[in-house]
């Protein structure tokens, strides 16, 4: 299986780059009669859009290519509308360092099927959650230490891969320059729980809500924590459906945890954005390899849409499907051979074997 692979790319997923000659892309969400209607209309805008993400390095880019590129968005975006009657519209370009290739996948949501839109329940916003300085000081902490390895990429110094220590692990704290870290956070987030939570809960300030679930996960009671973090899988922002459910696939992945309700994430595997189903893939394969248990609810629940995920370019899609596939089937059909796995989905599906 490319489980390691997989936990590596996803970390990896902001940068776009490179040299690679291929042009990878998907469009998700719309039927095969669709789909051939936007190739035969926007081919050319398609490959001109990945060609420029070519061009990318790993260094920032400047503001005249995030503005050429916010064009080249705006122009497909408004021809591929054209073709039907979609309620959601985005690119996805997400470049993997060790394949050294992007992939672009155009997500959309017909109006006819808004179901598959995320619509969380309505959060009640607390204008004065307690932030006491110590806790703005761990948010500090935290930034700065994205920060410094973020130079480290940038640098294209190699990052080491060890156990993560806690719950989830973005990149570890084995460098010299973030071996600090880990302690203040660790102490932080026991002592700050609640106000994080608050935050995450309550806060009008998306960017903080997202970055408290990754302090939250420093916390030592993975129990808690992901039957809190659950919650949000179906939160209207994406950033933190993001981190909710990739905190949860990690947390998952070393903890049993009883009684989650795995019914949001089999909704969330086909939610519009890329990353929401990745994540949500991911959990499902971290419950899957735990506890034989959630094979038959997984197969039964979640079958078709693994096999639409599989049909994908995308390797975030693909690959983690392909190992969910797997997992709950113990077939060993490649991850190209669509048929037999459709054809084994199809038989889990009949009345028979459905409880």
């Amino acid at each position: 299986m490319k489980i390691h692979l997989f936990l590596i790319l996803i970390t990896f997923t902001l940068f776009n780059k490179v040299n690679a000659q291929s042009m990878n892309y998907d469009i998700y969400g719309v039927d095969v009669g669709t789909q051939e209607k936007i190739i035969s209309c926007c081919e050319q805008q398609i490959k001109e859009y990945i060609r420029f993400h070519k061009t990318f390095n790993l260094k920032k880019p400047g503001e005249a290519t995030l503005k050429k590129e916010l064009a080249l968005q705006k122009a497909l975006l408004t021809k591929i509308n054209k073709v039907g009657s979609f309620g959601f519209s985005k690119l996805s370009s997400i470049y993997y360092p060790l394949l050294k290739d992007d992939y672009l996948t155009i997500d959309l949501v017909k109006k006819s099927e808004s179901n598959r839109i995320p619509i969380s329940p309505k959060r009640t916003i607390k204008k004065n959650i307690s932030k006491p300085t110590e806790l703005k000081q761990i948010f500090k902490l935290w930034n700065d230490y994205l920060e410094e390895n973020l130079k480290l990429i940038y640098t294209q110094k190699t990052i080491k891969q060890k156990p993560c220590p806690v719950m989830h692990c973005i990149y570890g704290f084995d460098e010299q320059e973030t071996k600090h870290t880990l302690l203040p956070l660790k102490k932080g987030t026991e002592k700050y729980k609640k106000n994080l939570m608050d935050i995450i809960a309550h806060s009008d300030n998306e960017k903080e809500r997202e970055t408290a679930i990754f302090i939250l996960a420093h916390h030592n009671d993975p129990k808690e924590i992901t039957h809190f973090l659950i919650q949000y899988s179906d939160d209207a922002n994406p950033g933190v459906r993001n981190n909710a459910m990739r905190v949860l696939a990690l947390a998952l992945m070393k903890h049993d945890v009883p009684n989650l309700d795995i019914n949001r994430i089999i909704q969330a595997l086909n939610y519009p954005n890329v990353t929401d189903r990745n994540k949500a893939a991911f959990v499902l394969f971290s419950l899957a390899i735990k506890n034989d248990q959630y094979h038959s609810v997984i197969t039964q629940r979640a079958g078709p849409t693994l096999i639409k995920l599989l049909r994908l370019k995308q390797p975030n899609n693909h690959d983690i499907a392909h190992n969910i596939l797997q997992t709950i089937s113990r077939k060993k059909f490649a991850d190209t051979d669509i048929k037999s796995w459709n054809k084994w989905i199809d038989t889990q599906m009949k009345p028979s074997n459905i409880a």
